[in-house]
């Protein structure tokens, strides 16, 4: 037996692995995160890491490694472009309606500061829902709600669903082109935008806007390389080890990062990033193909995106009641006692029912697509 290899045990069936965790576990770091900044309080984890674990950063890498994965394996195994885009709608949209209907004509009339008459009448209040269209012209905020806050932006998670839209359609064009059935080729393109994190992630990009979809190049570089990490560990499934030999020295060396600090001015973004681009991907492959109690984790449902797209109208609602008065842990566990049971039943009212409308595939993955 070959000390260094372990292959996972890779299935469809969401009871044999542990994605569901994983989501679970980025959507609730996001929520921790925004505890922290949304009281304008430094991130503990982030500053007792010395920058090495970005709470609410690490849980939205998270979600686009799993995606890229994930989208790379419902890509190929769709029967067309548009059973696959259906597919993805189904996942996204219904929730986002629903998520911003409730702030509008829930959260936000609980809390507003204008009438009721004053703000149902005001053209603001349904120019909110142009975040429908997840590439939104305007990202306006909701007339007379949060205006306490230190914060007063209704749901500033969803801007991220426009990248991972945008993610998805640049995969479509990759398989069109036919970079996926030569994963050789991806591979090397992976490792070419890797390398150049050098420029981008120091700043390159930043503030440079595309025109129309407002989407934003330095953004798009730092979510599609993660990404793309995803989309590589699919395509390389049946290659990659999976040991805890090679996870303790991916730890070894992210711990010497830690000790940066202590040896030069600081730890710079560009080492950071360069490693969290192979680090971060690899670990959470390694935890959501270990067998054991996790794997039956979703077996109450997938709360993860209703975590994600409702925690921060919840937590902006907590802080209004408590006018600012909070400390970050005590929101987090006021936020998690209300958004547990809203994620539970966005799932099984709104997201599953959804998803029932997709049609069911019936085509593996066939290796000539991928070899």
């Amino acid at each position: 037996m070959n000390w260094y290899r372990t292959t996972p045990v890779i299935s469809d069936d969401p009871e044999k692995n542990n994605f569901h965790f994983i989501r679970f576990v980025a959507a609730s770091l996001v929520v921790v995160g925004h505890s922290y900044s949304l009281l304008n309080k430094p991130d503990l984890i982030d500053h007792y890491s010395r920058g090495l674990f970005p709470s609410g950063q690490i849980g939205v890498y998270a979600f686009f490694i799993i995606s890229g994965y994930l989208v790379t394996q419902s890509l190929l195994r769709s029967r067309s472009y548009q059973s696959f885009t259906r597919n993805r709608f189904l996942r996204i949209f219904p929730g986002l309606a629903v998520v911003l209907l409730i702030t509008v004509f829930v959260i936000g009339a609980l809390d507003t500061q204008l009438s009721f008459y004053e703000y149902f009448t005001n053209r603001a209040t349904y120019q909110y829902f142009d975040n429908i269209k997840l590439f939104p012209q305007t990202t306006p905020g909701l007339p007379g709600v949060f205006t306490s806050n230190l914060h007063q932006g209704a749901n500033g998670t969803l801007w991220t669903l426009a990248y991972e839209v945008m993610c998805y359609g640049l995969l479509v064009v990759a398989h069109r082109l036919g970079l996926l059935q030569r994963r050789y080729l991806t591979l090397v393109l992976f490792g070419l935008l890797w390398i150049s994190a050098k420029w981008w992630v120091d700043g390159t990009g930043r503030g440079l806007i595309i025109p129309l979809i407002k989407i934003d190049v330095h953004a798009l570089l730092n979510f599609g390389t993660y990404f793309a990490a995803g989309v590589v560990l699919f395509l390389f499934r049946d290659k990659i080890s999976f040991h805890w030999s090679l996870l303790l020295l991916g730890w070894l060396l992210w711990m010497g990062l830690f000790l940066l600090p202590f040896t030069s001015s600081r730890v710079g973004p560009v080492q950071l990033h360069w490693f969290w681009f192979l680090a971060i991907p690899y670990l959470l492959m390694y935890v959501s193909f270990r067998p054991g109690m996790l794997n039956r984790f979703g077996r109450l449902g997938d709360v993860s995106y209703g975590l994600y797209i409702y925690g921060l109208p919840i937590q902006q609602l907590i802080i209004s009641y408590f006018h600012n008065q909070l400390s970050p842990s005590q929101l987090t566990i006021y936020t998690f006692a209300l958004l547990l049971p809203i994620s539970w039943l966005s799932w099984h009212l709104v997201e599953k029912s959804a998803l029932r409308w997709k049609k069911q595939q019936k085509v593996s993955v066939s290796p000539a697509l991928i070899s």
